[in-house]
Formats: structure tokens, sequence, C-alpha cells
């Protein structure tokens, strides 16, 4: 397994951090949209290449379903009952993808993001995917913690990490390779504070993305409900 300290942003594009096997690398973009469902998304990313192997034992602490059923207050949250709310898809050359807003299922409520993707095949036997984000200024989320429900449905499961983004750099922080269970709802989360594996200059006091990275070997369709920060 892989450990990509990709950066999914677009206009306000930072440099790659000085770090072994990272260099820049161009995306596709958004993948086209879902048919039958409501939005489709529509903007360019990059991303550089694997920063290492720190990151890349499987994650235990990132799947609990107490972290998704407390009764803490949110900063933060998105339920998509109705809409996609501000997130967007970004994709590594050769695959194909898409991510729409669905009513069909959710978790409590019916509302969900549904993800499509298709990895391109990898002689090397590599993966690659898609990484659903939410770009936008946070602060600090400092001893707060991200979580969310993500329901695989069809295909093998994507290597799944909870991430956040912080400061100028754009420094990584995730909470190790989560492996789904098919069809089941899996609470996933990451304390902001003390992630599994981060990169330089990581600062939880200025996160700027949030997000999920979503990497295989093979298609997988998954839906993603209920994203809160606490």
């Amino acid at each position: 397994m892989t450990s990509r300290a990709h950066f999914p942003v677009h206009p306000f594009m930072a440099m790659c951090l000085a770090i072994p096997g990272c260099g820049w690398k161009e995306l596709d973009g958004i993948g086209a949209p879902l048919a039958g469902d409501a939005q489709a998304l529509d903007s360019t990313t990059d991303a550089p290449e694997d920063a290492g192997a720190a990151g890349d034992a499987l994650s235990e602490a990132g799947v609990s379903s107490l972290a998704c059923t407390g009764d803490q207050p949110a900063v933060e949250e998105w339920t998509f009952d109705s809409g996609i709310e501000g997130w967007t898809l970004s994709i590594d050359t050769g695959v194909d993808a898409g991510v729409a807003w669905t009513g069909s299922t959710g978790d409590p409520s019916p509302g969900a993001l549904r993800v499509d993707v298709a990895p391109y095949v990898d002689d090397a036997g590599g993966i690659n995917g898609a990484w659903l984000v939410y770009e936008m200024p946070l602060g600090d989320l400092s001893a707060r913690t991200v979580s969310a429900w993500v329901w695989l449905d069809s295909g093998t499961t994507p290597h799944l990490k909870v991430f956040v983004q912080t400061g100028t750099q754009y420094a990584w922080g995730d909470n190790g390779t989560i492996l789904l269970t098919p069809r089941t709802w899996t609470c996933v989360s990451l304390p902001v504070s003390t992630p599994a594996y981060n990169q330089a200059h990581y600062d939880p006091t200025d996160v700027i993305t949030v997000g999920f990275e979503l990497l295989g070997a093979a298609s997988f369709q998954l839906y993603v409900d209920t994203v809160r920060i606490y």
C-alpha cells in the first residue's frame, strides 16, 4: 500500500513539500457526472506523487462508531440532505470517476454523496483513484475530530483515508488506511491534533482542506454521509 500526500486544491495551489519521492503529477480533474443524479462538479487540480510509506499501516483507530454517534456539538457539518454542499472530486490521470448527490440512501437520514471510481490498470500493481474534498479555510481544529459514515455499495474496497491539509504548504495529515466492510455503514474518523501520519509543517490550527482519499486497483462505488467536525 502506498501513502500519498496529494493536494487536491485548485486556484491557490501550493508548492510540493521537499520530501523524498514528491513530484508533481497532472490530474484529469472532475470525472463525468453520474447519470440520473443531481449535481456534477467542474474543478480541476494537480497532485504530487507519493510521499513515502509513513502512513501505510491499516488504521484501527480510524474505525469506531463512537466517533459518529456522540452528542458533541459540531463546529462544521455536512448532512447532504438535499445536495453536494460544496464538496468536489479530484481524480488521477486515466481514472474514470464522478460524484453526485442521491436521495436514495443515507445515514442517519436519506441524502448522501455517491462516488463511483474506476481506477486505471497499473502494470506495476499500484493503486490510484480519487479524492473527495471540501476546500475552505476552516481555521483552528486542534482537539477536534472529523467523522463520517461511509457505505461501500459495490466493488473492491478502496484504501480510504480521512485527511486534512493545513497551512500555506498544504501539509497533509491522515489517520491511516481503512478497508471498508461491504454494504455496511462504517464510521471513519480523524483526530485532527493526533493523526497517524503527518507531513512536516502540519498545523492543526490552520486547516484549509478536509477530505477522503479513495485509492484502489478495481472499480468501486460508495456513499458518504454526515461529515462532522466536532
